[in-house]
C-alpha cells in the first residue's frame, strides 16, 4: 500500500483553504460551535500517513521471539532476500576533478511517492542536548576561555556534520525559552547523515518526528536505563516516484548548505531558481522544435547568441546550465517535447538536473557492482535484555563478507567535548555551572576508540545497532558462548582516504574537521557464515562484535555500582502513545490530575507537532464526520473512516519560531491558534531532561572493538605522553 506522505521536514504541503479558530485579537475568524463546522475544519486536516503499520512492521519489541506477518510498507516486488539500498560512490562530482566528490545512497528498485525508503527500520537517532552551552562551559572553566574569545555560535567542530533539523522541537528532549542559537542537536544514521543535496534532485524527506520508545528498561530495575537512545530512527519516504537506479537525495535547505556552510566554494553551485529560469528561457524553442520538419532548425549561432547575453553578468551559474552545442540542447529539448505542455518546464529543469551528475552511475548494474548494501541488518529487540535493539541479520551473509560499511562523518579528537554539566535556569535562559560533567553525550556510547586515545570515531549507518558480545558479558542465541559473529576494522578498500587519515596526527585531524573535511570509514565484517531462517521477519541470526575488555570491565563495575533513582512515579512516554485516549486530560482535569511526570502533548497539523493544550472532548467520533479518506489514510481492509475521538485544542508556536530547526513552519497568524484534531493526531513526548538518557549514573563507554595493533600509534596520546597537539 503506498502511503500519502505525512509532510515532513523538508516538504510541506498547505491547505490553502484551512479554517481555523484563533484568539481573540483575530476577529474576523469564531470558533466553530457546529458539527457541521468542525467537519469542515477535519475534512481538511492533512492527517500523518499510517504510520501506526510501519511502527507494527517494525516493532518486535515485547518478546526476542515475536514474529510478523506480512505488513502494508513492503514494496511491492520487493522481497527480503535482495538489497536494494546501498552505499556508492556519489554521483555528485568534484568541481575540481569531476570524479564523484564523497559517498552516496544508491537504490536499486522503483520506490513509490509516499512509500518508506527502509522497509524494516533504521538504526536509531542520538540526540546531542545543549551542546554548544556544555562546550562554552568546557572552555571557560577548563582552559581559562573568556566570554570575549568565545563567538556565541560556537560548537565544537565535529558537531559541523551532525544534522541541524530538530534543534528545537519534540525530539530534543531539552529547553531553553530564549534559545536563539544552535543548542542541540540530533546524530541520524544513513540518509540523516549520508545522503547528498541537490537544488533539483530532491527525492527523500522525513516526517516531523521520529518513533519514540521508551518501554524497553524499567529505570528502577535495569542499570542499562539511558545507555541506548530510545529514538528509533526516522520515517524516510519517497517525495516522488524514485526509479531504480537514482541516488536519493535530502533537502538541507538551500541557503543553509550552499551560502553558510559551503560559503564561496558552493558560490557556482546552481541553485533551484536557476534551473526555472533556464528552462523557461528554452521553453519557447520546444514548438519550433516540434513543427520543424529539417534537422537544421537550431543553429549554432543562435546558440551562441543566447549564451552572449549572460556573459559577464554575475551569470555563471546560469550559464552553467545551458547546453554549449547544438547538439546537447537539440537532445534537452527532446526531452520537453514527450511530456504535455504543462509538464515541460519541470521536464526541462529535470534532465538539466540530471546532466549535473555522473550520469553512467545511474545503473543498477553499476551500483550493484560498486556498492556495499546497507539492508544486511534490521532493528529488533535484543537478546541481551540491557542492550535494548539489536541488529539481525536479514538474509545469509558469508564469513568474510562486509555486513555494513560504516563511514563516519564525526571524529572527535578528545572526548572532553562529550562533557555534559549541570543546568540551571534564571528565569532568562540556560547556563551550565561547576567543574565537573555529571555525565557524558549519549553519544559516546556508539562511537569507536582506543583505550590509550582520546578520539573516538562515530557511525554513520545501522553499525550502531550492533551489540557487544564477549568473555565476560554474553547473552542468548548466537552470542550465548561467547564468541561475536563479527568484528570492526578500518575499511582502506572502499574508502581510500580513510589510509591517508590514518597516517595524520591528532591535530592535523582536528584540523581537517575543522575545515569540514571528512575521510574515516570504518567496516562490520563477517568472522562466519550467518544464515537467518528464511521466513519473512523470522531473524534468527544477532550480529554482535566485541565491544573490548575495557568496555566489559567498566560495564560490569557500572552494574556493581548502580543504584535505581527516587521513584517519583516515572511513566514510560511510549505506554501513553499506546492508548493516548485513555491517558489524555482536558487543561481542567490537569488542575485535579495531572500526568504521573513531566510529559508534552504535540498536535499533527498542517505537517508538524506542535505544542498543545487539550481543551474539550467532544461528544462526536471522526466516523461521525465526511472524511475524504484515501489508499494513504486508512488502514489495511477498512471501508469506511475509524472511529475517532474529536478533541478541542489549542496549538501554540515552537518556541524560538524554527530558527534552527529548518522546515518548521507555523502557518497561522498569530502566536496560537484553536482548532480540532482527532486522538490519532496527538501525541505525548518526553518532557524536558526527563528521559534515562539524562539520569546520573548512567552508563557510558567507548566502543574498543577495532584491534589495538590496527589504531594509530600516533593516536594513542594516553599512553604516549610526547604525543602534543590542540584540539580547542
Amino acid at each position: 500500500m503506498t502511503r500519502k506522505p505525512s509532510v515532513g521536514l523538508l516538504l510541506l504541503w498547505i491547505s490553502k483553504n484551512t479554517v481555523l479558530a484563533v484568539d481573540d485579537s483575530q476577529v474576523s475568524l469564531v470558533i466553530p460551535s457546529t458539527a457541521d463546522e468542525i467537519s469542515s475544519i477535519l475534512s481538511q486536516v492533512e492527517l500523518g500517513g499510517d504510520k501506526e503499520s510501519f511502527e507494527s512492521a517494525q516493532t518486535n519489541v515485547s518478546t526476542a521471539s515475536d514474529t510478523s506477518t506480512e505488513t502494508n510498507f513492503k514494496t511491492k516486488g520487493a522481497t527480503n532476500e535482495h538489497c536494494s539500498i546501498y552505499l556508492a560512490p556519489s554521483s555528485i562530482p568534484d568541481a575540481q576533478t569531476n570524479l564523484p566528490a564523497g559517498f552516496g545512497i544508491y537504490t536499486t528498485r522503483n520506490i513509490d511517492k509516499g512509500d518508506y525508503i527502509w522497509r524494516n527500520g533504521e538504526g536509531p537517532s542520538v540526540v546531542i542536548p545543549d551542546v554548544r552551552i556544555n562546550y562554552q562551559h568546557l572552555l571557560k572553566t577548563r582552559y581559562d576561555y573568556t566570554d570575549e574569545e568565545i563567538p556565541a555560535n560556537m560548537i565544537p567542530s565535529w558537531a559541523q556534520y551532525i544534522f541541524l533539523y530538530p534543534c528545537v522541537g519534540f525530539n530534543m528532549e531539552t529547553y531553553d525559552p530564549k534559545m536563539q542559537k544552535i543548542n542541540s542537536l540530533e546524530s541520524n544514521m544513513n540518509l540523516g547523515s549520508i545522503a547528498n543535496f541537490h537544488p533539483f534532485l530532491q527525492n527523500v524527506a522525513y516526517d516531523d518526528t521520529d518513533w519514540y520508545e521508551d518501554g524497553l528498561l524499567d529505570r528502577y530495575q535495569d542499570p542499562g536505563a539511558g545507555a541506548f537512545s530510545y529514538h528509533r530512527g526516522k520515517y524516510w519516504y519517497a517525495e516522488r516516484d524514485i526509479e531504480a537506479g537514482e541516488e536519493l537525495f535530502a533537502d538541507y535547505g538551500e541557503y543553509w548548505f550552499l551560502d553558510r556552510q559551503l560559503g564561496d566554494s558552493g558560490k557556482h553551485i546552481p541553485r533551484s531558481k536557476d534551473y526555472e529560469k533556464v528552462a523557461q528561457m528554452c521553453e519557447g524553442w520546444i514548438d519550433k522544435a516540434m513543427q520543424a520538419n529539417h534537422s537544421d532548425w537550431l543553429k549554432q549561432e543562435d546558440l551562441d547568441e543566447l549564451l552572449s547575453k549572460y556573459q559577464g553578468k554575475n551569470s555563471e551559474r546560469v550559464l552553467s546550465l545551458i547546453p554549449k552545442t547544438v547538439e546537447d540542447m537539440s537532445s534537452l529539448l527532446r526531452v520537453a517535447t514527450e511530456v504535455s505542455h504543462k509538464e515541460r518546464i519541470d521536464a526541462l529543469q529535470m534532465e538539466m538536473a540530471k546532466r549535473t551528475t555522473i550520469r553512467e552511475q545511474a545503473t543498477v548494474s553499476w551500483i550493484e557492482e560498486n556498492g556495499l548494501c546497507l539492508e544486511n541488518i534490521v532493528p529488533r529487540k535484543s537478546t541481551i535484555r540491557q542492550a535494548g535493539m539489536g541488529a539481525f541479520a536479514q538474509w545469509s551473509i558469508e564469513k568474510g563478507e562486509v555486513i555494513v560499511p560504516v563511514p563516519t562523518l564525526v571524529q572527535v579528537v578528545n572526548t572532553e567535548a562529550f562533557d555534559i554539566f549541570e543546568m540551571e535556569d534564571d528565569g532568562e535562559t540556560y547556563f551550565a555551572y561547576g567543574e565537573i560533567p555529571y555525565t557524558k553525550q549519549l553519544l559516546l556510547n556508539y562511537c569507536f576508540g582506543n583505550p590509550n586515545s582520546t578520539m573516538v570515531v562515530c557511525p554513520a549507518t545501522n553499525a550502531n545497532l550492533i551489540n557487544h558480545c564477549g568473555p565476560l558479558v554474553k547473552g542468548e542465541g548466537a552470542c550465548q558462548d561467547g564468541i561475536p559473529n563479527a568484528m570492526v576494522r578500518f575499511a582502506t578498500e572502499f574508502d581510500p582516504m580513510t589510509k591517508d587519515w590514518l597516517d595524520l596526527d591528532l591535530e592535523d585531524i582536528e584540523e581537517r574537521v575543522k575545515n569540514k573535511q571528512r575521510g574515516i570509514s570504518l567496516e562490520v565484517v563477517a568472522l562466519r557464515d550467518i544464515e537467518p531462517n528464511e521466513e519473512p521477519f523470522d531473524y534468527e541470526i544477532q550480529i554482535f562484535i566485541d565491544y573490548g575488555r575495557s568496555w566489559e570491565e567498566a560495564w560490569l563495575e557500572h552494574v556493581r555500582n548502580w543504584r535505581p533513582p527516587k521513584d517519583e512515579g516515572f511513566f514510560p512516554v511510549s505506554r501513553l502513545n499506546k492508548n493516548v485516549t485513555v491517558y489524555l486530560r482536558t487543561e481542567e482535569e490537569l488542575e485535579t490530575r495531572p500526568y504521573p511526570q513531566d510529559v508534552r502533548v504535540g498536535c499533527f497539523l498542517q505537517g508538524f507537532f506542535h505544542p498543545c493544550s487539550i481543551l474539550q472532548k467532544l461528544d462526536m467520533t471522526a466516523a461521525d464526520v465526511p472524511f475524504a479518506y484515501d489508499e494513504g489514510d486508512s488502514l489495511p481492509g477498512q471501508r469506511r473512516p475509524e472511529r475517532l475521538p474529536v478533541y478541542k485544542v489549542e496549538l501554540t508556536k515552537q518556541s524560538p519560531g524554527g530558527t534552527w530547526e529548518i522546515g518548521y513552519k507555523w502557518r497561522f497568524p498569530n502566536d496560537s491558534a484553536t482548532t480540532y484534531v482527532t486522538s490519532k493526531q496527538i501525541r505525548f513526548f518526553p518532557g524536558p531532561y526527563n528521559s534515562d538518557q539524562h539520569l546520573p549514573g548512567t552508563f557510558r563507554h567507548r566502543i574498543d572493538a577495532i584491534p589495538d595493533e590496527e589504531w594509530p600509534e600516533r593516536w594513542k596520546n594516553k599512553k604516549n605522553t610526547n604525543v602534543q597537539y590542540s584540539w580547542v
